[in-house]
């Protein structure tokens, strides 16, 4: 079984991270950490010409791959079979399209998207993938939606 993580980098990412990486252990599956750099939401921070647009994607790139590593290393820590996956796009389709492609068992991903995009954007982000993913989806609630753990976490 493959197990998909979507991190976005996000105040839920470490415990999506923490969920797949328990799911993965006890089901002795394998792991992949997908995250999806959005160009038209970065592109908009570096106003100015194309080339000053593609330079802030670029750095924005760079940055989730350092972040990515980091995760990476904690997989590799713990011990579990796994990869790591970088993408540019639309994060809906591109996750639906990943998970299709790896053949995921289950897909984790958080209950809300990255910091500075507008809530309905990650209501309509969210839904799309519940409505296509291609199996079971575990959808991690933001921190304060919960104040206690259940016992099993």
């Amino acid at each position: 079984m493959t197990i998909v993580a979507a991190l976005d980098f996000s105040t839920v990412t470490d415990r999506v991270f923490e969920i797949a990486a328990g799911l993965a252990d006890s089901l002795r599956a394998r792991i992949v950490l997908l995250h999806v750099v959005q160009p038209s939401e970065l592109a908009g921070a570096g106003a100015g010409s194309a080339e000053d647009a593609e330079s802030v994607v670029a750095t924005g790139e760079q940055q989730a791959t350092r972040r990515m590593a980091r995760y990476e290393r904690r997989m590799q820590l713990d011990k579990l079979n796994g990869s790591v996956i970088l993408l540019r796009g639309s994060p809906a389709p591109q996750i639906v399209e990943h998970a299709v492609k790896l053949h995921a068992g289950l897909l984790v991903l958080g209950s809300h998207g990255a910091a500075g995009v507008s809530g309905r954007l990650v209501g309509d982000t969210l839904e799309s993938i519940l409505h296509k993913a291609p199996c079971p989806v575990v959808v991690v609630p933001h921190p304060k939606a919960s104040r206690t753990r259940p016992p099993w976490l």
